[in-house]
């Protein structure tokens, strides 16, 4: 298998754990933008592939290892992908000269030195005794893109999207608004993945259309139900809650005044039970 390294080409800095499934071992490493480490001892001679988790983003990537005497697997905005190559290769192909070295670690060393996990590695640098190490400051964006923000909304990741606010998309800063009220109607904390929250919100407006459908509306908070259309309508729109026949309806029926106008017959009609299948982490329209 050879010599593996993976790399972090995100314009952020990351948390990445190396899980050999053959194993089960997992090894955790922070890595900034640019900068680098060496996994072969993390993975067993006997596996062919690797699994990278990256909590940030709440996602697990299964990669296949080449028959290479080295290879890098690199992250970046496009995915994980993988590379014949040594880091430095990858990041003089990728970066200009002016910004092709290496994030500064806590302490200071060598340019485009790998990062080292909690017990200490050796060090491989790159002979340069004319080229400095850029800055964290200077490597990273400075501002947050709408891919990113939508990421760390799925993820639950609120603490880091309040910080962030001044430097993301103005179109970005009323859905982290909206979902952070999501959050505080339903006392979720933050990382809790947005996947649930948006269960409980279809959950209240299924069973809020449902006692309206029957006729039973004294029995829903209409402003409240107002209130969880609105959010609803918000992400919705950018992709971040599936379509609801059931919420289009009662958004049309629910007013901010919280009075609810006549019901048309369509709302007599039945709905399904499924909202969200925990399963396959898929969701379900329902009417």
């Amino acid at each position: 298998m050879g010599e593996v390294y993976l790399l972090n080409l995100y314009p952020n800095t990351l948390v990445f754990k190396v899980v050999d499934p053959t194993t089960g071992n997992t090894h955790t490493y922070t890595l900034a933008q640019n900068q680098y480490v060496d996994i072969s001892s993390d993975i067993s001679p006997q596996s062919n592939e690797v699994e990278i988790v990256i909590p940030s983003f709440n996602i697990t990537i299964g990669q296949g290892l080449l028959q290479s005497s080295v290879q890098t697997l690199y992250f970046s905005q496009s995915g994980l992908n993988v590379q014949p190559t040594t880091p430095q290769q990858i990041l003089q192909a990728t970066s200009s000269p002016s910004s092709s070295q290496s994030s500064s670690p806590s302490s200071s060393s060598p340019n485009n030195t790998p990062s080292s996990p909690s017990s200490s590695q050796s060090s491989s640098s790159s002979s340069s005794s004319s080229s400095q190490s850029s800055s964290p400051s200077s490597s990273t964006s400075t501002s947050t893109n709408q891919s990113q923000v939508l990421a760390q909304i799925k993820a639950g990741d609120l603490s880091s999207l309040q910080s962030e606010i001044p430097k993301m998309p103005p179109d970005m800063v009323p859905v982290v608004s909206a979902v952070n009220q999501l959050y505080e109607m339903y006392d979720i904390p933050s990382g809790t993945p947005l996947s649930t929250a948006v269960q409980r919100l279809l959950s209240d407006i299924r069973d809020a259309y449902y006692k309206i459908s029957n006729h039973e509306q004294e029995g829903v908070n209409t402003q409240q139900l107002s209130q969880l259309l609105q959010i609803y309508n918000t992400l919705v729109s950018n992709g971040l809650a599936p379509q609801s026949q059931s919420a289009s309806k009662l958004s049309k029926l629910v007013q901010t005044s919280g009075t609810i106008p006549a019901l048309p017959a369509v709302l007599g009609q039945s709905y399904a039970s499924s909202v969200y299948n925990n399963s396959n982490g898929t969701y379900s329209n329902f009417v």
